[in-house]
């Protein structure tokens, strides 16, 4: 199989800025032809490695999550039980779409009964201080959403005094 070579112009059409090299969905760039087909050929490589590694298929809290390899990175499958949800975002890491992956369901099974610290600790050290923001906001705007705020103010509220949610650091 051979790249298909395009040129790529100016706003104008007349001046050749690079070129774009295609292989079935996968489309790279260089500054010449030859440049952008070594780049296709190497996003093709990345591509079968990824594929090679497989899905990796994760359980938190009684519910499940895959991260599967594509065309252009990874992407993750989350299972909330009652809805599932599919990324179209692509991480170029495997463990950077675990840890999305975990962080998009941990959000999505939240919920304002949760026992915040205990929810914490269950979750990986790296992914606590940005779901403790999260959490803090979502209670913030629960606050002024009881207190009678007028819902075209609850959001900015929400967002410059969220709840102070201590991330817990030790598990125990």
């Amino acid at each position: 199989m051979k790249p298909t070579i395009r040129k790529i112009r100016d706003i104008r059409g007349r001046k050749i800025t690079g070129y774009s090299a295609t292989l079935g969905p996968i489309e790279a760039y260089g500054s010449t032809p030859s440049e952008a087909q070594t780049s296709a050929w190497g996003s093709v490589a990345r591509t079968l490695e990824r594929l090679d590694r497989g899905a990796f298929i994760g359980h938190w809290n009684g519910r499940a999550y895959v991260v599967i390899p594509d065309v252009a990175g990874w992407a993750y499958w989350i299972d909330t039980s009652s809805s599932a949800h599919i990324t179209s975002s692509n991480y170029l890491e495997r463990e950077s779409a675990i840890n999305a992956a975990l962080y998009h369901l941990a959000q999505n099974l939240w919920t304002a009964e949760t026992a915040d610290t205990a929810y914490l600790l269950s979750l990986p050290e790296s992914l606590r201080p940005e779901l403790a923001s999260w959490i803090g906001f979502q209670r913030a705007y629960l606050r002024e959403r009881a207190a009678g705020t007028p819902e075209n103010l609850i959001h900015q509220i929400a967002c410059e005094r969220p709840e102070r949610i201590d991330v817990p650091t030790v598990n125990t």
